[in-house]
């Protein structure tokens, strides 16, 4: 049914792959035999990745009272104090990619810029009872000005 690929031999028999399986065939006696093939993977794409954050650090800002910080890497911001408490991401999860995060003087309000809807655009969060709110999304067509 499949084409015989990277054939080789030992002299005595032909070793191939055909339609994802290993074959054997042995010319004297004309036969051929699937070779079973045990794999066990350490799915080691599977597994967690701890990776050197400052390759991929883009920015950081400090909350005005000192007490928290904004982290903006690999394109996902997060706001976390410095002492204690959840981090929390700024925006969308997935699909939307931010930079140059900063925090507003009130302390409360973070300015970011997203391309959010295919476009650049300046997305205000506010963070009033631990709960992120958008207060404003003003499209651009100009992104020269970020």
């Amino acid at each position: 049914e499949y084409y015989v690929r990277n054939a080789t031999t030992d002299g005595k028999k032909i070793v191939y792959h055909a339609g994802g399986e290993i074959f054997i065939f042995d010319p004297v006696t004309d036969e051929e035999r699937k070779i079973e093939v045990q794999y066990y993977s350490p799915q080691i794409q599977r597994q967690r990745k701890f990776i050197d954050t400052s390759k991929y650090l883009e920015d950081y800002n400090i909350n005005p009272d000192g007490n928290s910080i904004t982290v903006t890497s690999r394109g996902k911001s997060y706001i976390f104090s410095n002492w204690e408490g959840p981090v929390m991401q700024i925006g969308k999860a997935h699909g939307v990619r931010y930079r140059q995060t900063q925090w507003l003087y009130d302390g409360e309000t973070i300015v970011t810029v997203s391309d959010d809807g295919g476009s650049e655009a300046i997305e205000v969060h506010t963070f009033k009872n631990g709960s992120p709110k958008i207060a404003l999304l003003s499209q651009t067509t100009d992104t020269n000005y970020f």
